[in-house]
């Protein structure tokens, strides 16, 4: 495994957490955030990994230094995505990443198609609703099992919104100009 001595990119984007060993021969088990035949780790040739765990005591804060490595190959394999890492050559050596965040940079992901959009990317857009009103910024993107996600508005008045993020509700998304359109009311 490659190690800390090269910075981490500025857009590094968590996309999964390491689950653990599967097998025997030092292959991941990743639980990512998404969907896992849809992760942006099945066409990277690297990412960043390091620990979520609480800092020992007397330890500064701030968390361990992200660590890049080299991935192999991946697969999804039911819901979690199964990752074959260098360096990475027993079950051993897999476990001890266990409950370690993996990332990527965002400027790594696959183009999306038309009408798709990386979650990540609809984070801080603006939420126009109905006659024009400023519903707030989109703050998480939330999947509760549904056939679609929901944006989570937070508005300036401390309002907050979930808007299901399917059409006909939503209307044009403007990356570039971080705007939403949606049909939506602001007393919804």
């Amino acid at each position: 495994m490659t190690g800390a001595d090269v910075n981490p990119p500025a857009d590094l984007v968590e996309l999964g957490r390491i689950a653990g060993a599967y097998g025997v021969r030092g292959w991941l088990k990743v639980r990512p955030h998404g969907r896992a035949d849809e992760s942006a780790l099945r066409s990277a040739s690297e990412a960043w990994i390091r620990s979520i765990q609480p800092p020992a005591p007397g330890a500064p804060p701030g968390g361990e230094a992200w660590k890049r490595i080299e991935l192999i190959e991946a697969r999804p394999h039911a819901d979690v995505l199964l990752l074959r890492i260098d360096g990475c050559d027993s079950r051993e050596q897999a476990e001890q990443l266990k409950g370690f965040a993996i990332a990527a940079p965002r400027s790594s992901f696959p183009e999306s198609g038309p009408d798709e959009y990386y979650w990540v990317d609809l984070v801080g857009c603006e939420v126009i609703g109905q006659q024009g009103a400023i519903l707030g910024r989109v703050v998480a993107i939330e999947d509760f099992g549904a056939p679609h996600p929901v944006l989570r508005v937070g508005g300036a008045d401390g309002a907050s919104h979930l808007i299901p993020f399917t059409a006909p509700i939503i209307g044009d998304v403007d990356l570039t100009a971080k705007r939403i359109d949606a049909d939506w009311a602001a007393d919804y």
